[in-house]
């Protein structure tokens, strides 16, 4: 604990020499002022465990010092010495500046002086003592809540996953079941559907290893750099600002961006394949390439209606534009 300090005012040097003499083997800092102002600039710019002060000085009376004192310094102990004061002043003290003791001039050094000065100090301590703990407890139940929070975060998430691999397999088996009823008697609709559901199948898997869902902070920089492993399949990428940050299922919205641009190059369908990031309001994704993909290429829509399943479940959304490029949503804040 760092040393005490106290804080003496008097207009009076005799009377200050006297208090030096009187407290010389004690273990607190004394600090001396001749007048209020010089007090005002001393509890301004240190931390004072108690003030006594005269109530009668030519520059500021003491008074008006306490009033000053419980405002800069709420937690100074404070304390009157004086020769002479009066039922209204002793009262005023009270009432406005919360004196904690008065001693009367002349005093009894060991009697009165130094007992009251040492209470005084035991008092700030425990005062001092009582702000730490209560400033440790504030920042405990803060650490609480934010645990509490993040609880509540992860149970939310692991919800949302359960319900969106329930609705994202009953979509698999709808799929599953339509395709086959088409594809009965007939061999080479049944190859075709074998590929579409290894498609599927891979697809589906894709998206397991995003969860457990997971919101993150992520500048557009990071997403850029990631889909960089896959730049020699598209022609450029274009985005507004790398440090704007965004909020929201990082890994989930890299999976879909980095499948579709897998998928949009797999026949070298998309030699002109642009990308396009944009971050405000929110993150959006636009994938302008060669309008007969969209056409020929019937497994992109699959993936894309997939892909959609996946992440509007946390409000996001894939899909074809009016211009049929594909647009993906992450529903990010900034």
């Amino acid at each position: 604990m760092n040393t005490n300090k106290v804080l003496f005012v008097d207009d009076e040097v005799n009377i200050l020499n006297s208090i030096k003499r009187c407290i010389i083997e004690q273990d607190y800092e004394a600090i001396f002022a001749t007048n209020a102002n010089k007090a005002i600039d001393i509890l301004k710019s240190q931390e004072i465990s108690v003030l006594v002060t005269d109530m009668r000085m030519p520059l500021g009376n003491g008074l008006d010092l306490l009033k000053t004192c419980k405002n800069i310094s709420p937690l100074t102990v404070r304390v009157v010495l004086s020769g002479y004061i009066s039922v209204p002043q002793i009262l005023a003290a009270i009432n406005t500046g919360e004196v904690f003791r008065f001693i009367t001039k002349p005093w009894e050094d060991d009697e009165q002086f130094i007992p009251a000065i040492n209470s005084a100090l035991d008092y700030y301590n425990l005062k001092k003592e009582r702000e730490i703990l209560r400033e440790e407890l504030k920042q405990k139940n803060k650490i609480y809540e934010n645990l509490m929070k993040e609880s509540k975060d992860i149970i939310d998430n692991i919800h949302d996953d359960v319900l969106n691999i329930k609705n994202l397999s009953d979509s698999i088996l709808d799929f599953l079941m339509g395709f086959c009823s088409q594809a009965k008697g007939k061999i080479k609709v049944a190859t075709v559907m074998e590929n579409y559901i290894l498609l599927v199948k891979d697809i589906y898997l894709g998206y397991l290893d995003t969860i457990p869902s997971q919101n993150i902070t992520f500048k557009i920089c990071k997403l850029k750099r990631d889909i960089s492993k896959y730049k020699s399949l598209y022609k450029e990428v274009i985005v507004d600002n790398d440090d704007f940050n965004h909020e929201g299922n990082y890994k989930l919205i890299l999976y879909i961006t980095s499948t579709i641009i897998k998928e949009i190059m797999k026949d070298s369908f998309g030699t002109n394949l642009k990308i396009i990031i944009s971050s405000y309001p929110s993150l959006k994704i636009l994938m302008e390439f060669d309008k007969n993909i969209e056409n020929q290429n019937i497994s992109l829509k699959l993936i894309v209606n997939m892909l959609n399943s996946f992440i509007k479940r946390c409000g996001g959304k894939v899909y074809f534009d009016e211009n049929k490029n594909i647009v993906i949503e992450g529903n990010t804040k900034i």
